[in-house]
């Protein structure tokens, strides 16, 4: 077409309630456009607004271990060996329908790195579930723990964690053990194995 629209050679026939009726129709009559070119629209700017496709985690993973990512062949070898035994473990007992998340507090500490931008992609691929925002809820109830463990001043973010996967009614996969077990009588649920 001569007008700069595309030429529309698919149609679809679908179900919206009212209020979506009602808001396709005002923004054809404001635009000037036909309701498809609405959809086609709309469509367009949700595709660019939820960006690139996540790689596949395993994937990413072996590209990493591939081109070294600072860590030693062996070791590294040695870890994904373990790892790979315990999430098949993992897996079988304890993860059928469930989806990875991380608190907000956790997502900061590993920020704090140093970590490679492939690393941290890396990682938002496995978090299915993404991250998981620190608010009001999780505050109050961080400081609840937080006052539970005679006020460590280690424990701080490890409190804050603890209140987000609690009241998220959500269980913990940490290698940190040592430190989360205190916040177990307050509420927190340790995900098993714990070597994830």
């Amino acid at each position: 077409m001569g007008d700069g629209m595309p030429t529309m050679t698919h149609r679809t026939t679908f179900a919206l309630d009212e209020l979506t009726a009602q808001r396709l129709r005002r923004l054809a009559a404001r635009w000037q456009v036909s309701q498809a070119e609405v959809v086609r629209r709309s469509v367009e700017q949700a595709e660019k607004a939820a960006g690139p496709a996540r790689p596949d985690p395993a994937t990413m993973l072996r590209k990493l271990f591939a081109t070294g990512g600072g860590l030693d062949p062996e070791k590294g070898s040695a870890y994904i060996a373990e790892v790979y035994e315990d999430r098949t473990h993992w897996r079988a007992n304890d993860l059928p329908g469930r989806k990875l998340c991380t608190a907000a507090p956790a997502w900061y500490e590993f920020l704090c790195g140093p970590v490679s931008p492939s690393q941290i992609n890396t990682m938002l691929a496995f978090l299915t579930e993404g991250i998981i925002a620190f608010e009001e809820s999780q505050a109050q109830t961080a400081a609840r723990l937080f006052n539970a463990v005679q006020r460590s001043r280690r424990l701080r973010v490890d409190a804050m964690i603890a209140a987000t996967v609690i009241t998220q009614r959500a269980r913990l996969a940490t290698l940190n053990t040592e430190d989360f077990k205190l916040f177990a009588p307050h509420g927190l649920e340790l995900a098993t194995p714990l070597a994830i």
